[in-house]
């Protein structure tokens, strides 16, 4: 995520979610527009398709970690 949308955020974790469920994870500062996120698509911890039943380009919810 860019930098200004992990400051709003103010948390070390960011919790990425939709209707389907959430996954909570570390926020790594990256080259992003603001309020978009990447998330690897299968990883340790992290299978996005499985859990939030939603791929690349998806409309997703974002909250400092934990809170939905």
């Amino acid at each position: 995520m860019s930098r200004a949308t992990a400051d709003a955020l103010a948390s070390s974790e960011i919790t990425v979610s939709t209707e389907r469920g959430a996954l909570t994870l570390p926020v790594e500062v990256a080259d992003l527009p603001d309020g978009v996120v990447w998330v690897p698509g299968n990883s340790p911890g992290s299978r996005v398709r499985a859990t939030l039943g939603v791929g690349h380009g998806a409309v997703v919810s974002i909250a400092a970690g934990g809170e939905r």
